[in-house]
């Protein structure tokens, strides 16, 4: 928990396994780079010391680099710093192109110090292929999946803390 160098160590580690030569998308847990179960007992204070805005923050920077270096598109959540500074959990979208796009978890109840995001988002990701993300709890949802696909969706990353799987 909390040790960003390390996260990104690991991410980096998976992005140079062999197996990932055939890849074209490496989606990680959700909140990989912060760690997510002790956060709903940090105060607003120290949730800020983790959090950063997502462009332009120095983690998503550099997964966004391992996306160019790999050419292949990554998928990461961290605690984002809003223009308005409100606390998001968001899913960022790096592709090989630097272009970088994010999801905010609809759902956020994890802690009181954190707001949820406002809208299902459909990310192009070249090919014609649209994606979008499903963070924890709104999987469940019936209505969220479906609201994605009326919006164009072609594939759906699932971000669970445990683990990132493609549908």
């Amino acid at each position: 928990p909390d040790d960003k160098t390390a996260n990104l160590a690991t991410i980096r580690r998976f992005c140079r396994e062999p197996a990932m030569k055939e890849c074209q998308i490496a989606c990680f847990p959700e909140m990989c780079v912060t760690r997510y179960s002790h956060v709903r007992n940090l105060s607003r204070k120290q949730i800020g010391s983790l959090s950063q805005i997502v462009a332009d923050g120095p983690t998503t920077q550099s997964i966004a680099e391992f996306a160019k270096e790999y050419e292949f598109t990554t998928g990461d959540e961290i605690i984002e710093i809003s223009n308005t500074g409100e606390y998001y959990n968001t899913y960022d979208i790096d592709q090989p192109n630097v272009r970088i796009d994010k999801r905010r978890k609809l759902n956020c109840f994890v802690s009181e110090c954190k707001s949820s995001g406002d809208r299902c988002t459909v990310i192009e990701r070249g090919l014609g292929i649209k994606l979008s993300v499903l963070i924890c709890y709104i999987n469940k949802l019936v209505e969220n999946v479906r609201l994605t696909v009326l919006k164009g969706a072609d594939i759906f990353l699932d971000t669970h803390q445990t683990g990132g799987v493609i549908h």
